[in-house]
């Protein structure tokens, strides 16, 4: 019988257990078997031999099947091996027929892969229960197959969520930890330090700062209750909601006493609302012209606010969480913060790292560290801080997230005010020619004071990006033609410093700095200006902005 060879058929779409191949070589023996097979209600096939019944098999499959023991061109006992040897064929229940009485050939056969043996001649009752048995096992076996492939494919299916979660998730992390403030002087006098640390991928923290028309600086830290997605979640809309206020009350010039803004946020945010989380909010100003700092403290954790002298400020009261309790009011407070003054905002996390013994850190350790090292820049105090911080608790990981803000107003004796080489001015307009041959003069004047090549590939990047701001993103008025830009360039032995001047009808969108977004239209802009500037300020003053960018010369 010449049939040709095809791949395995499927047993999901060919499994019959009324279907029963016999293999047998006498015809006589066929045919007798093959009449009781179809009275107890089977379909049958034939086959002469082990040969032709791999042929068929080859095409086809069967769960049950009859067969023989001697037969010409393969026997039964060949026949079992080659279906064991080779999962095409699937699993079978294989009955052998035999006309021997010895046991040792019995064995011989089982060992070979039959499942059961009948002996010729067979009678119609010990067929019908022998092939009873064997459906009913082949029936089994298939369901546990089935459950498996099931179970493989949720496990699968399982396997794939929760790859696509942590993918999720670390995406969140990535755009939490770009929502953080960079380290980055928020005026010409005001250094700030920041870093940010969860417990778990993503968390209920977020800080941030804005820059009013008075040359203030808003700052704000919120630590959401609970950790995990939903506090994440609720943590980014406050993020959002607050810059929104705060833009829009500076924007009107009409910025309410601080705990009217805390308020209206305790009214905006109810617990009851947000699965019962609320949060605690230190929201503050400083004032540089007035040497103050005004706050309003919301369950937050006191802030440390240390004085040139190493004082540090004594500040125990405070209010009620965000959103806990319709009735809570809130209170804006006032302290002195005067040139050399530091202030430390964190969140609970950072003070309660325990230790081994399960001793918590605290905050007086926080306080000793910021009068011992007040002397050197915020960067520097906040990695003595995390350092001894994440020692104590000889962790990676925190058990609770850790924000923290450091803000360092610079003293009187430490702000330079006369630079020591003439300065280069020179004026533009705001186009693409016109921009690159600035560029070109200011880094040949450079180059010629030996500047260092690093400094000089950060300044020629820095200025770039904010002039081809000027180019491509500003509105002008329309006698601009009357309005060039101004650049004076002036350099000391520690800082290059660029004033710019130009009259553009709004200030770009790039500057002050926002919070970077690898997304918006200007993200790598934002992020240059925020990373390689080491002081940046813009104020608006008779129709013109003045800009203020400082590289450190060292």
């Amino acid at each position: 019988m010449n049939i040709a060879v095809s791949a395995k058929i499927s047993e999901q779409d060919h499994f019959d257990i009324n279907r029963i191949l016999m293999v047998d070589d006498s015809p006589t023996e066929r045919a007798r078997l093959g009449a009781m097979l179809k009275d107890l209600g089977y379909e049958v096939v034939e086959a002469c031999d082990g040969k032709e019944a791999l042929a068929l098999l080859e095409r086809d499959q069967f769960q049950l099947i009859l067969s023989d023991q001697v037969m010409p061109e393969m026997d039964g006992k060949t026949l079992c091996r080659t279906l064991r040897s080779n999962e095409r064929y699937g699993s079978p229940y294989v009955v052998m027929l035999t006309a021997e009485n010895d046991q040792n050939e019995l064995v011989t056969c089982m060992d070979a892969g039959a499942d059961d043996f009948l002996r010729k001649p067979a009678v119609k009752e010990e067929l019908r229960v022998r092939l009873a048995a064997g459906a009913r096992l082949v029936s089994m076996r298939k369901s546990v197959t089935d459950q498996n492939e099931q179970l493989n494919e949720t496990v699968t299916a399982l396997e794939a969520a929760q790859k696509q979660n942590e993918e999720e998730l670390q995406f969140a992390t990535h755009l939490q930890e770009e929502y953080v403030p960079k380290n980055q002087w928020l005026s010409p006098t005001l250094e700030l330090a920041t870093h940010f640390k969860t417990a778990r991928g993503i968390g209920g923290d977020s800080m941030g700062y804005v820059t009013t028309n008075n040359n203030q600086v808003l700052i704000y830290q919120i630590d959401v209750m609970g950790h995990g997605v939903a506090s994440a979640m609720l943590s980014f809309t406050l993020q959002n909601a607050i810059q929104q206020m705060l833009g829009y009350y500076i924007n009107q010039s009409v910025l309410p006493p601080l705990h009217q803004i805390v308020r209206r946020l305790n009214e905006r945010f109810p617990s009851e609302r947000f699965s019962g989380l609320y949060f605690t909010m230190f929201l503050g100003m400083i004032d540089e012209q007035a040497n103050t700092l005004r706050y309003c403290q919301a369950g937050h954790p006191h802030p440390c606010v240390l004085s040139e002298q190493g004082d540090m400020m004594q500040i125990t009261r405070g209010s009620f969480p965000v959103g806990m309790f319709e009735f809570a009011d809130f209170e804006t407070r006032s302290l002195p913060f005067l040139p050399g003054s530091s202030l430390l905002l964190s969140s609970d996390g950072l003070f309660d790292i325990v230790d081994e013994t399960n001793s918590a850190l605290g905050r007086n350790a926080i306080e000793n560290i910021l009068k011992r090292e007040r002397s050197k820049d915020a960067e520097t105090q906040l990695d003595i801080i995390k350092q001894f911080a994440y020692d104590w608790g000889n962790q990676e990981t925190p058990e609770d997230d850790v924000s923290v803000m450091l803000i360092k107003r610079s003293s009187e004796n430490n702000q330079e005010t006369e630079l020591n080489v003439q300065p280069f001015l020179i004026s533009l307009r705001p186009t693409e020619s016109d921009v690159e041959k600035t560029l070109d003069r200011i880094y040949l004047h450079l180059k010629l004071l030996n500047t260092d090549d690093l400094i000089l590939s950060k300044i020629r990047t820095a200025l770039a990006e904010l002039l081809n701001n000027f180019v491509e993103h500003t509105v002008w008025p329309e006698d601009y033609a009357e309005l060039p830009i101004e650049i004076i360039t002036t350099t000391s032995k520690s800082w290059i410093e660029f004033n710019i001047q130009e009259y553009s009808v709004e200030l770009p969108h790039l500057c002050p700095p926002k919070p970077y977004s690898g997304e918006s239209e200007s993200g790598r802009g934002q992020h240059i200006m925020m990373s390689w500037i080491d002081q940046i300020s813009c104020m608006r003053d008779n129709d013109a902005n003045l800009w203020r960018l400082r590289f450190k010369n060292s």
